[in-house]
């Protein structure tokens, strides 16, 4: 199937031959600057339409509009309806396709793109699968349907975001005052000003004029802001609060419905996999799921947007096993592993080591470094990679996230196409985002070890121990005492740290890992001795 790309020297036109091309299809792009552009068209099924909603109205100026009549006419544009009327007088088969992101992406994998619900054209139908192929989630719509949906999650937010903008940006205050006063919410509003205002006017101005639904969309929003006003003005809470409640309702209910239908979300997971399934530090593309694949190939990991969550859903009984960060090479223990294992009675069964080799990834790959405003990534990682981020990004924002992938999927969601991410290459090929450089931790030989957590004890058995001394008096000596137990016994200490007790300022606990195993006959002699110091538990299965 040959297909012309009408507007293919632009980006989202390049892109689509490329995906085009890769499943063996003959796409050739076509453009004012194209010599033999009629005879183009004349040999190809499809014709595809990469260009601006004014550009339309010129059509013939570019092409001999008679030579379309009986092919497969596509348009991408996001205002379906406004071309719909000019390509239906031109051939008997038209459509859409709109790509719910921008053309600097190398990989559409769980990116959004709607497609025409009422085509039935094999032709259309064959690129659509293309599309189904390389892991997009594709949804098909009505034009009029497409058009309304457009008019709020594009015109509407994009409309209201430059409201804001303006009223900000003419209020007695700077730039810098903004930032040193943001919160996490204004954050989250910068980022969307931040992207609006580096494109041009006439692609914004396009999206609201030429959707026939935003003039209704925009009054209703107009009314929406009059009422919320008058609630302030008259302070009057209980209005204020039936609305509210109302809004939240809706938007409760469609956070549900996603994560239900999100198949990486730890809802759909858990119910799934409670007895087989391990629970990982979420969502897909982590090393903690790495670590658990290695762990047990056969156990689906189960995602979990943080190490507390997964904790407190092994100590619930929720599920019966979790694969958690304990300690790195370079950073160091992960202390919120180290204490949640002990304070809710978990039991350590195993461990794995996994090599750590960490990649930086945006939506646009040339991105200058003084462009990028905020690097995202985990605590850790962004620690493994100080030295790079200092030296080629030393004004970014570090923007902590509660896992890598996190990271890369908050920069496609929001399109933050001034902030880049850290973590494993494979969240960038999930994520869609694009590779700027690899390896980038400071120290190459960066690992983390694993562990392998239960609520009840394993069959397997570890070669070393972690125990845990609750010392029940503060003395001088005391660790001196302590230690000098596995000296005696001549038995390696390979780690000793301590942590605030919780019970009063100034005490600690002290986690010791031990080169011993259990099944030991020295083991229950020194867990003896200890316990003349205190409370003693063995944190390892």
């Amino acid at each position: 199937m040959n297909i012309a790309i009408v507007g293919g020297q632009g980006k989202m036109g390049m892109l689509v031959e490329r995906l085009l091309a890769k499943h063996g299809m003959q796409a050739f792009p076509v453009g004012r600057k194209t010599a033999d552009i009629d005879d183009v068209i004349k040999k190809c099924d499809v014709v595809i339409f990469s260009i601006p909603s004014a550009a339309f109205a010129d059509l013939g100026s570019l092409i001999d509009e008679k030579l379309l009549k009986g092919k497969l006419l596509i348009d991408l544009s996001s205002q379906v309806l406004s071309q719909a009327e000019k390509l239906a007088s031109l051939s008997d088969s038209i459509g859409f396709i709109h790509f719910l992101f921008g053309p600097d992406i190398q990989n559409i994998k769980n990116q959004n793109v709607i497609v025409s619900a009422d085509l039935s054209d094999a032709r259309f139908a064959e690129i659509v699968s293309i599309l189904k192929k390389e892991g997009a989630n594709v949804n098909a719509s009505s034009a009029e349907h497409h058009d309304y949906m457009m008019g709020l999650v594009q015109a509407l937010s994009q409309f209201s975001s430059i409201s804001l903008a303006k009223t900000v940006s003419e209020s007695k205050t700077s730039k810098k005052e903004l930032d040193d006063f943001s919160s996490i919410t204004f954050s989250l509003n910068a980022s969307a000003i931040s992207r609006i205002v580096k494109q041009d006017a006439q692609l914004w101005a396009a999206i609201q004029f030429h959707n026939a639904f935003f003039t209704d969309i925009l009054d209703a929003h107009v009314r929406t802001i009059e009422s919320l006003k008058k609630f302030v003005a008259e302070k009057d809470y209980e209005g204020f609060k039936k609305m509210f409640e109302t809004v939240a309702a809706f938007w409760k209910d469609e956070r549900e419905s996603i994560a239900v239908a999100e198949e990486t979300t730890r809802e759909t997971s858990r119910g799934a996999n409670r007895e087989t399934g391990a629970g990982v530090l979420g969502p897909k593309g982590s090393y903690s799921e790495e670590a658990s694949l290695k762990y047990d190939p056969k156990a689906e990991p189960i995602f979990f947007d943080s190490i507390a969550e997964i904790i407190s859903a092994l100590a619930a009984g929720s599920i019966s096993k979790a694969i958690l960060p304990m300690e790195n090479s370079i950073q160091g223990t992960i202390l919120e592993t180290l204490d949640g294992i002990y304070y809710n009675d978990l039991k350590i069964s195993d461990e794995i080591t996994v090599d750590i080799h960490h990649s930086i990834a945006g939506i646009d790959r040339k991105l200058a470094a003084e462009d990028v405003r905020s690097i995202y990534s985990h605590p850790q990682s962004l620690g493994q990679c100080a030295a790079y981020i200092r030296k080629h990004y030393p004004h970014a924002k570090l923007v902590l996230t509660p896992s890598n992938p996190a990271a890369f999927k908050k920069i496609r969601d929001e399109g933050l196409t001034d902030a880049l991410a850290i973590g494993p290459r494979i969240c960038a090929d999930i994520y869609g985002l694009s590779i700027i450089e690899e390896d980038i931790q400071d120290t190459m030989n960066n690992q983390t070890l694993f562990v392998a957590v239960s609520k009840k004890p394993s069959d397997r058995m570890l070669q070393s121990s972690l125990l845990v001394i609750d010392p029940k008096e503060n003395r001088p000596g005391l660790l001196h005492d302590v230690l000098g137990i596995f000296k005696d016994a001549d038995i390696n200490l390979m780690k000793l740290e301590s942590r605030p007790s919780r019970s009063k300022l100034g005490t600690y606990i002290f986690y010791l890992k031990a080169d011993i195993a259990q099944k030991d006959v020295k083991f229950a002699g020194i867990l003896q001795q200890l316990q003349q110091f205190g409370k003693v538990t063995v944190l390892t299965a």
